[in-house]
C-alpha cells in the first residue's frame, strides 16, 4: 500500500513540475510572451498555461510567434479572459493606403465612396502601358495630387484596387495592370462585368479628403503565426481582436501539426484580411467564435491541411473586400463544417472543392451541415454597394473525393445577376446534396449543377459521382450529368 502511494505521489509530483502557468498583466508581459514560452518548453515543461489579466494590449505583427517546435508532448493554452486585442497603429489625419483597416470609436471605417455604374466601357487608352480611362457621370472635384487615390472597380466575381494617374473634369486615368486587355486577351479584364453580364462597370474611389479626423490606422495584420510545430494541442480561447491590416491572415498556422489547434470562444471584428489560415496541418478547430466584418476569409484551410473543424460560429459581414472571398473555403480532407450561422457575404458563404489541375493524390473530403446562410433586410436593401454578379451561398469547385452537404437552411440570397442556393461550378464531381432546405433565390437556382465541358481534360469523369435527394426547394434546380 506504501508503495502504491508512493507512486502515486511521485506521478503527481512529475506533472506539476512539468506544468505552468504564466500570467500577462502588462504590455510589457505581452510583447516577451514568445520568448518565455519557448523558454519554458526548452526547461521541459509540457503543460503551458498563458492566463492574460490586462483588460486591453495592442499587437504587432508575429505578436505569439511559435516556429519549428518539435515537441509532441507540449500543450500550450491561451485564456484570454475577454482581454481586447487591438493592432499596432496611429491616429491619423490622412490614411496612407485602403488595404488598412481603420477605426473610429471602435468600429470600421470604410473608406471608399459608394459605388458608381458607369454609362459606358472601360477604355484602353494605351495597352502598352496599361493606361485605362472612365468617362465619369458627374463632374470630379479637382485634386491636385493623383497619387493619393485610388480606384477600386468589379469584375464578374473579384474586383481590383489600381492607382490613379490623373483626374479631369469628366475622365480618370488609372494603372490597370495585367487587366488592361481585350476580353480575349485575359480571363480577367477591366469590362469584364459588362462582358459576362451586359452591365457596366462600376467603380469607387478612395482618397485622403473623405477621412474625418481621429481615424486610427491598423498597422499589424497577423497576431498568432505557428510554423512548423508538432504539439500535443495548442488553444485560444475568449480573446477579442478589433481591428488588423489586411497584409496576413491573423492567425496562421503553417504546416503544424497535433491532436487539437483550437481557437475557440473569440470575437473578431473589423478584421484587413483574413482571420484564420490552416496550411497543410492537422485538426485545426475554429468552433464557438464571434466574426463579424472582414475584408478577407473567416476562415480558410487549404490542400493538404486534415482534419479541419468549423463549427457552431457565427458569421456576419463577410469578405468585404470584393473578393474572391468566402465565410469558410475548405480544401483538405477530412474537414467537418457544422453548426455555423452565416450572414451577409459578398461572394459566397461555404465554398468547397479543389480546382480541375490539382494533383490527384490531393484529397478533398468532408461534410458540410446543418448550417444557416442568409442575407438580412439591411444587406438587401444596399445590395448594389456589397455583392458581386456570381455566387453560391455553398460554392463547389470542380473535384471532390467525397463532399456531403445536408440538412443547410439556405434563404433570402440575392445579386445583381445571378445567385443560387448551392453551385456546383465547372463540372463539379463527388458532391452529395440532401435535405437542404432551400427558400427565396432571387435570380438563379436553388440547386445548380451545369453541364461543363471545359475541364474534360483534367478531369475525364468531371460531373460525375453527384447525388441529389429529400431536398426541400421552392426554385429552380438543375443537375446535369451529362451534356443537356
Amino acid at each position: 500500500m506504501k508503495h502504491v502511494l508512493c507512486t502515486i505521489f511521485l506521478t503527481l509530483l512529475t506533472a506539476t513540475l512539468h506544468a505552468i502557468t504564466l500570467s500577462v498583466r502588462t504590455q510589457q508581459d505581452f510583447d516577451l510572451l514568445s520568448g518565455r514560452i519557448a523558454s519554458e518548453i526548452r526547461r521541459g515543461e509540457k503543460n503551458i498555461t498563458v492566463v492574460i489579466e490586462a483588460p486591453k494590449l495592442t499587437f504587432a505583427d508575429n505578436q505569439i510567434l511559435l516556429k519549428s517546435i518539435q515537441r509532441n508532448d507540449v500543450s500550450i493554452s491561451i485564456h484570454g479572459k475577454g482581454v481586447q486585442l487591438t493592432s499596432r497603429g496611429r491616429l491619423v489625419r490622412a490614411v496612407t493606403h485602403p488595404s488598412l483597416t481603420y477605426l473610429k470609436d471602435g468600429k470600421y471605417y470604410n473608406p471608399w465612396t459608394p459605388f458608381r455604374q458607369l454609362s459606358d466601357t472601360i477604355s484602353i487608352a494605351d495597352a502598352s502601358s496599361s493606361l485605362c480611362r472612365i468617362t465619369t457621370p458627374e463632374r470630379n472635384r479637382r485634386n491636385l495630387y493623383p497619387q493619393d487615390i485610388y480606384i477600386n472597380y468589379t469584375c464578374w466575381y473579384t474586383s481590383r484596387t489600381s492607382p490613379v494617374t490623373s483626374i479631369g473634369a469628366r475622365e480618370i486615368e488609372f494603372d490597370g495592370g495585367d487587366w488592361a486587355v481585350p476580353r480575349k486577351g485575359n480571363f480577367f479584364n477591366v469590362n469584364m462585368d459588362y462582358a459576362y453580364a451586359g452591365i457596366y462597370p462600376r467603380y469607387r474611389l478612395f482618397g485622403t479628403k473623405r477621412i474625418p479626423n481621429g481615424v486610427y490606422e491598423c498597422e499589424a495584420s497577423n497576431l498568432v503565426k505557428l510554423e512548423r510545430c508538432s504539439l500535443r494541442s495548442f488553444l485560444m480561447d475568449s480573446v477579442c481582436v478589433t481591428g488588423s491590416s489586411s497584409r496576413e491572415a491573423l492567425i496562421l498556422v503553417q504546416s503544424c501539426h497535433a491532436d487539437s489547434i483550437a481557437v475557440r470562444g473569440c470575437t473578431f471584428r473589423c478584421i484587413g484580411g483574413t482571420v484564420l489560415m490552416d496550411r497543410q496541418s492537422s485538426n485545426v478547430c475554429f468552433s464557438g467564435n464571434l466574426v463579424d466584418t472582414f475584408m478577407g476569409y473567416g476562415v480558410e484551410s487549404e490542400v493538404g491541411s486534415t482534419g479541419a473543424k468549423v463549427t457552431a460560429n457565427t458569421f456576419s459581414n463577410c469578405t468585404l473586400g470584393m473578393e474572391m472571398g468566402f465565410a469558410i473555403k475548405m480544401r483538405g480532407d477530412n474537414f467537418i463544417v457544422r453548426n455555423n450561422t452565416i450572414s451577409d457575404f459578398c461572394y459566397g458563404g461555404i465554398g468547397v472543392g479543389i480546382y480541375a489541375k490539382t494533383p490527384t493524390e490531393c484529397k478533398c473530403r468532408g461534410t458540410i451541415s446543418d448550417n444557416e446562410l442568409y442575407y438580412t433586410d439591411a444587406f438587401l436593401a444596399n445590395l448594389s454597394q456589397h455583392t458581386l454578379m456570381d455566387t453560391g451561398a455553398i460554392y463547389t469547385w470542380t473535384r471532390t473525393d467525397g463532399v456531403t452537404i445536408s440538412n443547410n437552411y439556405i434563404h433570402d440570397i440575392a445579386g445583381i445577376k445571378s445567385n443560387s442556393g448551392i453551385f456546383c461550378d465547372d463540372g463539379a464531381k463527388g458532391i452529395t446534396l440532401s435535405d437542404n432546405r432551400i427558400e427565396r433565390i432571387h435570380g438563379g437556382y436553388d440547386i445548380d449543377l451545369r453541364w461543363c465541358e471545359t475541364y474534360k481534360a483534367d478531369v475525364p469523369d468531371h460531373n460525375s459521382e453527384n447525388h441529389i435527394f429529400n431536398n426541400q426547394t421552392t426554385g429552380k434546380v438543375r443537375f446535369e450529368t451529362q451534356r443537356p
